[in-house]
């Protein structure tokens, strides 16, 4: 609240006590560290990634609540894709996982989505 109401300025240090920044890079290294985060996100499973930025938005937008009161239901369901069972294939066998970003089949039939033709 100090910062707000008298505009004094912080550094670097302050601000990462205050935790309004993750961490420091040194002047000049700023972008390479940024590319360096990018890209092991991005090795991640998508749909958990897209997920947890959607929790995290419903966290800033509503509320801690909210965003709890989401989580078991998104796990559940982050639990029932392929990419799931992949991330767990890949952690037993030591390999890097190799994502489809696809439902499961349970999660097919739940969107009225099934992979089958329908019959008649």
């Amino acid at each position: 609240m100090r910062y707000l109401l008298t505009d004094d300025e912080f550094d670097s240090e302050t601000a990462l006590r205050l935790n309004y920044i993750q961490e420091i890079v040194p002047v000049g290294q700023q972008l390479s560290r940024a590319i360096e985060l990018a890209e092991k996100i991005c090795i991640q499973a998508p749909l958990a990634v897209r997920r947890t930025i959607a929790n995290s938005r419903k966290y800033l937008e509503q509320g801690f609540a909210a965003a709890v009161d989401e989580l078991t239901t998104v796990n559940i369901e982050l639990g029932e894709t392929n990419d799931a069972k992949e991330g767990l294939a890949a952690f037993q066998e030591r390999r890097p996982a190799k994502f489809t970003r696809t439902l499961g089949l349970f999660q097919y039939y739940q969107h009225g989505d099934s992979p089958y033709p329908k019959f008649r």
